[in-house]
């Protein structure tokens, strides 16, 4: 008997403690970009030309109910087509070789300037549906923390991330559509306050 008087007053003040936000749990919220969602090709001088960009960019804030940001992980949903890129090394033939560059995301803000956070994803020959990317922080890394970006206007630029590197050029473009763009932030989301009256009527 004494044992479950014990247990359930354990049980009250644990539950108690949540009430008061003491114990918050970590809740996993979708941010949206639509501004960054849209059609977009690496090279748009070469077949098939369709004049999309290569880049877009976007303002956005972190949701006020977020209290601390534990993890952040750049999401991307559509289909991607293969292009193709040649290199002449100076001996025979040139090397023709798929052209799938990765599409990146660099986050800025005047809070904290100079520094960003950066997250890449390799995109396939094919739809596609939730790509992931993990965020690292500017170099040397650990520079920024997570929860600075909480409170901080956000300025996101999104890019087809290609350079040419050596003597090659671009023979068949690479292009498609981005149907979503989003962030998945993992964070903490404190609970609604209560008073030790309304835990108690909960056992009664």
């Amino acid at each position: 008997m004494g044992y479950s008087i014990r247990s359930r007053t354990i049980c009250v003040i644990l539950t108690f403690l949540s009430f008061l936000g003491l114990a918050a749990p970590s809740s996993a919220i979708t941010l949206s970009l639509p501004d960054l969602a849209g059609d977009m090709e690496v090279d748009p001088w070469v077949e098939p030309n369709f004049g999309y960009p290569g880049q877009r960019e976007c303002v956005f804030t972190i949701p006020e109910n977020i209290a601390e940001i534990e993890n952040m992980t750049f999401v991307l949903s559509g289909h991607w087509h293969a292009g193709e890129i040649s290199c002449d090394s100076g001996f025979g033939e040139p090397e023709v070789s798929p052209l799938l560059p990765p599409i990146s995301i660099i986050i800025t803000s005047d809070n904290f300037p100079g520094d960003y956070f950066y997250s890449s994803i390799p995109m396939p020959d094919d739809s596609f549906d939730d790509l992931t990317g993990e965020f690292t922080s500017s170099f040397p890394p650990g520079v920024l923390d997570f929860n600075d970006l909480l409170g901080a206007d956000l300025h996101a630029e999104m890019l087809i991330d290609f350079a040419l590197i050596g003597i090659c050029s671009i023979t068949i473009d690479s292009f498609g559509t981005l149907d979503r763009v989003e962030l998945q932030v993992t964070g903490t989301v404190p609970t609604e306050g209560s008073s030790w009256g309304d835990v108690k009527s909960l056992y009664r």
